[in-house]
């Protein structure tokens, strides 16, 4: 752990906070508004063997603002009942969460977008919110050009923070930039990966304009992927929007390949064959999305409309 100046951390024109932490957890509040109440940033996670170290939530810490599919139907209409499923399933729909200890390096959001993967996620959120004041105050050293994200010096150079380079080890492209802008050292928690949280969840726990953007983004993405991969790869024209559903969860969290989602839709039972992909590996978090699937199906919102590819909706 590098060693955290406990005073204010100030950046120039920007919001301003303080940190402190008990044993493994970190809070931090707005220390340029007198009063603000503190809150929650994350506790420590330290899996050497899986070389694991960050910032992350158990379920018992979970707080602050979440995602309801029916605020937002008037918004994305009935995709926002796909979101909530695989948004469920992820941090239990809560808009503050992050993660900073895994190979994505930082992860944030109900949706739980990762900084990872690039022209995809939480860049593609960044890219939006910058367009915000506040969020351009949190992140005065962020700008964009050309509509993407870059770092600002404050002696006027620019780095291009969405830079693809070839990973060999995860065998993809990544964005190493703006990973470690948000979290310099994936093996050790330091200063900077704490205060980028912290500004985060606190928009997060402050402003219904970061949740809209959450929604927003998390539905362009989930949209974009339906109509050009797995409409195509699966042939989906006509499919229950539960069908949608699972494949949409199975892809979001990788946990099964194309191959395994054919044959699951050539089972006599296809939507219990879906449930079954990746279960061995993942048994809670199929145990999750089969528990939130039945509730929307209860309630009478899932499983009665099928999926239009040529239109990429829901009737």
């Amino acid at each position: 752990m590098v060693p955290v100046d406990m005073s204010v951390l100030w950046v120039p024109h920007s919001h301003a906070f303080a940190l402190r932490h008990e044993g493994k957890k970190w809070f931090a509040r707005r220390s340029d508004v007198p009063g603000e109440a503190e809150f929650l940033v994350g506790v420590e996670v330290n899996q050497p063997r899986k070389n694991f170290s960050g910032l992350g939530f158990s379920v018992s810490d979970y707080y602050g603002p979440a995602y309801d599919p029916a605020g937002y139907t008037h918004l994305i209409d009935h995709w926002a009942y796909l979101l909530d499923i695989t948004g469920f399933c992820e941090s239990k729909n809560r808009f503050n969460l992050i993660n900073t200890y895994d190979r994505a390096f930082f992860t944030f959001g109900f949706y739980q977008l990762a900084a990872h993967t690039p022209r995809d996620n939480l860049i593609l959120f960044f890219r939006a919110a910058l367009q915000e004041h506040e969020f351009a105050q949190l992140f005065p050293d962020l700008a964009l050009r050309g509509g993407k994200v870059f770092r600002v010096e404050s002696d006027g150079t620019e780095t291009d923070l969405e830079q693809e380079v070839y990973d060999p080890q995860s065998k993809e492209d990544q964005i190493r930039r703006f990973m470690t802008y948000l979290n310099p050292h994936r093996g050790k928690l330091d200063e900077q990966e704490i205060l980028q949280a912290a500004r985060l969840i606190w928009w997060a726990n402050n402003s219904p304009k970061c949740m809209e953007l959450q929604v927003k983004t998390a539905n362009a993405i989930l949209q974009k992927k339906m109509s050009d991969r797995y409409a195509h790869w699966y042939d989906l024209d006509g499919q229950s929007d539960i069908v949608c559903t699972i494949i949409a969860d199975i892809h979001h969290q990788g946990r099964g390949s194309r191959t395994s989602v054919k044959q699951a839709l050539a089972a006599p039972n296809k939507i219990d064959a879906l449930l079954k992909v990746g279960e061995g590996k993942e048994p809670q978090r199929v145990a999750t999305l089969r528990s939130r699937v039945d509730k929307w199906k209860s309630a009478g919102i899932l499983g009665q409309k099928r999926y239009r590819a040529g239109l990429n909706e829901f009737g």
